[in-house]
């Protein structure tokens, strides 16, 4: 890595660029089982204002742009709370540095 990491909690402004970001990794069609993105830069504004202990989205940031995300989310129904689910994505061009 040339630039600083930068790894903090996603915020509202954050949005253009995460919808930005993950319509990039979803079009490469290999890691997500989704073939379009359906949020809109709102509702990933909405997401980043909630905080919550179900649910928490960190970004990574080299020299300003966004180049990585971990997102880990808890089920809300008390029956299945115990379960959770982990995504991480990096850009294609921030690969194999260790960001992931």
């Amino acid at each position: 890595m040339d630039e600083a990491l930068e790894i903090r909690p996603a915020r509202p402004s954050d949005a253009r660029a995460f919808l930005e970001h993950w319509t990039a990794i979803v079009a490469e069609e290999r890691f997500v089982r989704s073939e379009e993105v359906q949020a809109s830069t709102r509702a990933y504004r909405r997401r980043f204002r909630q905080r919550s202990d179900l649910a928490t989205d960190l970004l990574a940031f080299e020299g300003g742009r966004l180049v990585g995300h971990v997102s880990v989310q808890r089920e809300r129904h008390p029956v299945t709370r115990h379960v959770g689910s982990l995504a991480i994505a990096v850009a294609s061009n921030a690969r194999g540095r260790g960001i992931g």
